[in-house]
């Protein structure tokens, strides 16, 4: 269950920036190209962040990195707060990084915690958690405010999920100590 659940919540904190993004450039200038390009930029991240997740996921654990994955797509709504591109690009990297830390580790935990018996199923399931969190994303537009604000609550979301994923293991640490 908690693979789901780190499923979808990554989704609805991703697609979030996907929703959001296009009108928060608008609003600063940039073209529709260069909107593109800048959501094109958060996807090659994502693709060049996905080939490290292996290590870190064996440096940190699945719970930890996904938390890693979490604080990633916390910091980068908080940068998505500010007026200013160049902060934003930060933000856009920490999205990327965000994505492709988890998206990637809970396909590879379903793969591992599956029986053969069992795996297309739950891929199934998967994908539902997924496809969920895509449709979720789309009500962070009827946040009441400006843009900043569906980003600065998808930032909070993001904290407390990280603390769930990451802190969840210090906790049981702390407890064994």
């Amino acid at each position: 269950m908690d693979i789901y659940f780190a499923a979808c919540c990554s989704l609805i904190l991703f697609f979030t920036a996907v929703v959001m993004m296009p009108r928060r450039l608008a609003e600063m200038g940039l073209s529709k190209d260069e909107t593109g390009y800048f959501m094109a930029f958060i996807s090659l991240i994502a693709v060049c962040t996905t080939f490290f997740m292996p290590r870190v996921k064996k440096a940190l654990g699945d719970h930890r990195t996904l938390g890693l994955a979490f604080l990633c797509y916390a910091a980068s709504h908080i940068l998505y707060t500010t007026g200013a591109l160049s902060i934003m690009i930060a933000g856009a990297v920490l999205m990327g990084c965000g994505f492709g830390f988890s998206i990637p580790l809970v396909n590879n935990m379903v793969a591992e915690r599956s029986p053969l018996s069992h795996r297309a199923q739950n891929f199934t399931y998967l994908s539902v958690a997924i496809f969920l969190g895509q449709f979720l994303s789309s009500f962070m537009e009827f946040i009441p405010g400006n843009g900043t604000t569906a980003f600065g609550t998808a930032a909070v979301i993001a904290i407390v999920i990280a603390f769930i994923f990451g802190g969840n293991n210090l906790i049981g640490r702390l407890k064994k100590a």
